[in-house]
Order: C-alpha cells, then structure tokens, then sequence
C-alpha cells in the first residue's frame, strides 16, 4: 500500500487539481481507507486528465448531480489507461473497487466475476435496441449487461493545422503516397509535418492507422485480431512497417511525450499534422479553435474508408452496500441518458453510443465521424480499435507496442526483423 501511495503521489504531481494538498488527501482517503462510500456518492476510475478530457469529465458530473449524483474522482494520469489498470487491480484484490472504471472492449471480459449485472436496467430501457450491433455486444458479459457506452470516437483521424497547410500549398492527402508528397512541401515551408508523442501506445495509433490503410479491413482483422502469422509477416506488413519508419523523417526531433501536448504543437502552429482518435477534438475545442477554420478532421489515408473505432465506456464492478448499488444503477442511467451523452461527447470530442440521439448540437467532425461509423458498418469495413483496448488484452498491446515502439526507435531494427517480432510474440501469448 505504500508503493501504492506514493506512486499516486507521483502520477498525479501534474494535475494542478491535485496539487492541492486538500484534493489530493481526499483522494487518497477515498481510494486507501476501506470504508464504504456515501449512497448518493459515485467513485470514477479514469485517466480523462487532459485540458479537453477534463472538460468532458466536468460535463459528467454536472449531469450526476442533476440527478443528485456526486461524482469522486479517482484520476490516474496515463495514456490508454496502462497505468490506472495496475491501481485498479490493487483495488479489485483489496476487496475496494471503485463503483465504475473507464474499461471498454475486449478488456470488460477480464474482469467479468467482478462486475456489477446491470442488466435489469438495460432491459428496461431496450439498450439492445438503443446501440450499435457491435457495441452492444462489447458491453455485455455472458450475457448480463456490465457497463455503460458513452461515445464512440474513430481512431484512424487524421488531424490538421488549416493555417500551415495553406500556406505551404499543399493538399489534403488521401493516399500515403499523397501524405508523404503533402509533407515533403510542409518540410520544405519549414514546417513539421507530423507531430507524435513519444510513447509507445503513441506510435501504436499512427502505426495503426498506417496498417489498416494500406491493407484493408481483412489484412487488419487476420493482422490484429486473430494474430495470424501469415498476415502478421505478409508483405503488406511489411509495406507498413516500411512506411512508418519513412514517416519518422518527417517529425520533430523535440516531440512531445504527452498526445495532448503533441495536439497542442498543431493548436500553435508548431505541427501540421498528428494521427490521434477523435478525442483529439477536445484539445482543439478548448483552445477556442474552429473546425473547418482553424483545423482540418480527415478520415486517415486508406483504401475503401475502412473505420477502426474505440468507445469510451464505464465498466461497473460489484458493490455491496445496498446504497452503493442503488447509487450505481442511477449513475448508469444517467450515463445512459440522451443529455449526458450529448453533453460529454461534444466536450470529448466523439458522437454518442446512443443511436438515437440528434447530432444538431455537434459540428461537422463528430456528424461525419458518425456516418462514416454506420456506413463502415454496412459495408463490413468497421473493425476495433487494437491499441485502444477494443480487440486485445493488456498483455498483447503491451508487447505489441514495446515492438513496435522499438522499431520506430531504432534505424538498425528492419522491417523484416520486426515483423518477425511480431510473430514470435503472437505464438508465446497463445501458449
């Protein structure tokens, strides 16, 4: 418990909420001391922490506390969540989870026995009629309803500075030939093209976007879903692999580390270009910044407008005071409602997982974001997010994004080399 505590400590030093002594000794009281929460009191494990995310967060727990609903933060900074599922696991073995984490996809059914059976709920407000087919589905365990979807945000975004690409001249690239040629003319204004964070989940995305591009829905879901070795050392691997690594010429030698703060070189006009989901958005948006005017939202470059999507989404765990339980189904449906979904996603930067909620509050992003889903849908070309928990277990990303970081790291790794890492971890993960 003390590494625990002082780890906490540590990740959130840059939370300027939190570096109130005040704040922060309530949040460890709350996420340490065993005592049982306040009926009308929601403890909410997320790693929501940038300026935009934060937004969206504060969107939510104005909605709860319409409902009479207080929000407790149990904040853990980290892209992609890898650190806050270590603390989440102390909690689950000290028999103290928190009422709801923001877990989606494949990762719900790690934590299946753990998880609260909302399905009474669901039933009664015909979520199965209220959701897409496949996120529905994600949101179910053996059958019983788990957790709550928020929004949906598609991954492979390309986002833009307006401003820069104007004036270097060049275009909105549709192919990769058409993003490297768009990038050789912002170099040459003395721009920098493309702006990545320094993290491995980081390059994990932009390799993501890349894969699905050149190959198509079926090479990715054969790829990095089903981990198949003829797909994972196919020559089409290897074209991305190649790709990505022609794609480092073209970022900063002073990257970010933070996604956000690489969102924030494009916001200033120190970067034209970043690979980032949809909640990318929110950076934008609370910079005071315009789509269309001052920033550009691009499917990524691919062949048939194949969609890799991921889903914000609060997994609830099993509570055992009655009023921790009864405050549990408030706070789901409240997540669940049309104004909660509507007033999260447009700060968050998505479109609601509700499919009956009106897009008349949203800008032109989220609305084509929203119809190029569905349309994906239709033509069997949408396909979960890997690198953001939608298609596989912590263990593979973690050794997938260690391979694929190191490749991008390193000029001496090859293409072949790393494909081949790739492999050999897929068969020792299937062991």
């Amino acid at each position: 418990m003390a590494i625990a505590l002082y780890w906490l400590l540590q990740v959130n030093k840059p939370l300027r909420k939190f570096s109130n002594p005040k704040y922060r000794s309530g949040l460890l009281l709350a996420v340490f001391f065993s005592s049982p929460l306040h009926a009308k009191n929601v403890e909410i494990l997320h790693w929501w922490t940038s300026p935009g995310e934060a937004s969206a967060v504060q969107a939510a727990k104005q909605q709860l506390e319409s409902q009479n609903l207080q929000w407790q933060d149990f904040a853990v900074m980290g892209g992609a969540g890898e650190n806050a599922m270590s603390v989440l696991q102390q909690r689950i073995n000290a028999g103290n989870p928190p009422l709801a984490a923001t877990i989606g996809g494949i990762k719900i059914q790690a934590w299946g026995d753990k998880l609260a059976n909302i399905s009474q709920l669901a039933t009664e407000q015909s979520w199965n009629k209220l959701l897409p087919p496949i996120l529905n589905e994600m949101v179910q365990y053996k059958g019983q309803y788990v957790a709550v979807p928020l929004g949906i945000s598609r991954v492979n975004t390309l986002w833009i500075n307006k401003h820069l690409l104007d004036k270097s001249g060049a275009k909105v690239p549709k192919t990769w030939d058409e993003f490297i040629a768009t990038a050789k003319l912002l170099q040459k204004a003395g721009i920098t093209p493309l702006s990545v964070g320094q993290q491995g989940w980081q390059v994990a995305t932009l390799f993501e976007s890349l894969a699905l591009g050149i190959g198509g829905a079926d090479f990715y879901r054969k790829a990095f879903i089903e981990l198949d070795a003829a797909a994972l050392s196919s020559p089409t691997m290897l074209q991305a692999l190649s790709m990505l690594k022609r794609l480092k010429a073209y970022t900063s030698p002073h990257s970010a580390a933070e996604w956000s703060s690489a969102t924030a070189k494009l916001i200033h006009g120190q970067a034209a270009m970043q690979f980032m989901g949809d909640w990318a958005k929110s950076e934008f948006t609370v910079a005071g910044q315009v789509a269309g005017v001052d920033y550009l939202c691009v499917p990524a470059p691919s062949q048939n407008q194949a969609y890799s999507f991921a889903a914000d989404t609060m997994t609830l765990f099993q509570l055992q005071s009655p009023s921790q339980q009864k405050a549990q189904q408030a706070f789901a449906s409240t997540m669940m409602s049309k104004a909660t979904q509507i007033n999260f996603n447009l700060h968050k930067g998505n479109f609601p997982a509700r499919n009956d909620v009106s897009l008349e509050k949203f800008d032109a992003c989220a609305k084509e974001s929203a119809q190029n889903f569905n349309l994906a849908s239709s033509k069997n070309i949408l396909v979960p997010s890997w690198s953001h928990n939608m298609a596989q277990y912590d263990a593979t990303r973690s050794v997938f994004f260690d391979i694929i970081f190191s490749y991008w790291k390193n000029n001496n790794i090859s293409p072949a080399k790393a494909a081949e890492r790739l492999v050999l971890a897929a068969k020792t993960l299937e062991k």
